[in-house]
């Protein structure tokens, strides 16, 4: 009797480049993940990073920093409260190291102005280094000089931004090679603060309508202000949808706020550390100039106006017609904005 072949059905061959797409397409960052604070006990913080850590890696990211914050240029006598080393477990994430600084005064953007041997020492320790204006002159100044830092901190943690954003700060930073972050985790603890993350988003939108190449956006957790910040952590989908159609980012740039953007912000942390000086004519942002003028081109055949155009003729940031994937009859005030931030389930913890 003759045996029956046992047929297998075939799976469709893959490429490599293929392959190598949906391996990282699940790569995603979380930036800013801060330090609990060690006053009280040691031995607590690292319990609660060692929670945060454990939360972060549920929600499926792959990469998280672990942010310290100073006020000012930092001295040779700065030590750390709590280190990567004392946390032990990362629960199977790859952890960076992150520095933030709060800068008022212009003098202290100048220590970040490039690498020397007076900074170098401290600097080099960290993956990435962030900068916090609190008014408009450290935030031009950050933007056009701060060579040594990789991310500029639109910060709504404490309230609404206290400068206005305009196009040539902006085109400052996207030439020197550095990228704006917006922090979710106080937007979703506090109902106000929410009206600030929106009011910032849009505001950023407005100012860099002209600006070229895009700049490059991060999308981070941050300082949240409430006692078990791992309850306002959310998923990369969750915070994916927030961009798109609250915030009014568009697609690309909403999947690749922790994504292609946040791993080139480490690659330019890595080039700081080797010693490389940012180039102006070999940073392309967040796009290349060929792909600007496909995209620009993509833009024109379909003949829907984009989020810049929607902005154009709006100066009330209370009167905004926002660029919603599904259709929006009205003109969407920011506290609908907020209200339809609730209803998605996007805010309740």
């Amino acid at each position: 009797m003759a045996k029956r072949k046992l047929l297998l059905p075939t799976l469709p061959r893959t490429s490599k480049k293929k392959a190598q797409e949906r391996a990282s397409a699940g790569y995603y960052y979380d930036l800013n993940v801060p330090y609990p604070s060690a006053a009280g006990s040691k031995s607590k913080a690292i319990v609660s990073t060692r929670n945060l850590l454990r939360r972060l890696s549920a929600l499926e990211y792959n990469t998280v920093a672990l942010t310290r914050t100073i006020y000012g240029r930092p001295t040779k006598s700065f030590k750390d409260e709590i280190s990567i080393d004392d946390v032990g477990d990362t629960c199977g994430l790859r952890v960076l190291d992150r520095l933030d600084v709060v800068v008022e005064e212009v003098a202290d953007v100048g220590y970040f102005k490039s690498i020397t041997s007076d900074n170098a020492q401290i600097l080099n320790r960290f993956d990435v280094v962030a900068l916090v204006p609190k008014n408009a002159y450290s935030f031009s100044a950050a933007c056009s000089s701060a060579n040594a830092s990789e991310v500029i901190v639109l910060d709504t943690s404490k309230g609404k931004l206290p400068y206005f954003l305009k196009q040539q700060d902006l085109q400052a930073a996207v030439a020197r090679g550095a990228s704006f972050e917006f922090w979710y985790g106080a937007g979703i603890a506090d109902s106000t603060k929410r009206k600030y993350l929106v009011q910032a988003a849009i505001s950023f939108l407005k100012a860099s309508a002209g600006v070229r190449p895009r700049p490059n956006i991060v999308f981070a957790s941050g300082q949240c202000g409430c006692a078990n910040s791992a309850l306002v952590l959310r998923s990369p989908n969750d915070l994916v949808n927030i961009l798109r159609v609250t915030l009014g980012f568009d697609h690309f740039v909403a999947h690749s706020a922790m994504k292609s953007s946040a791993r080139l912000v480490e690659n330019n942390g890595i080039d700081r550390r080797c010693g490389k000086s940012n180039d102006n004519s070999s940073n392309t942002g967040l796009f290349s100039p060929t792909t600007e003028r496909t995209m620009i081109g993509k833009e024109k055949l379909t003949k829907k106006p984009s989020i810049t155009n929607r902005f154009a003729d709006h100066n009330d940031l209370e009167s905004i017609s926002l660029p919603y994937s599904r259709e929006v009859s009205t003109t969407a005030k920011v506290d609908n904005v907020v209200e339809e931030m609730e209803g998605d389930g996007f805010i309740n913890l």
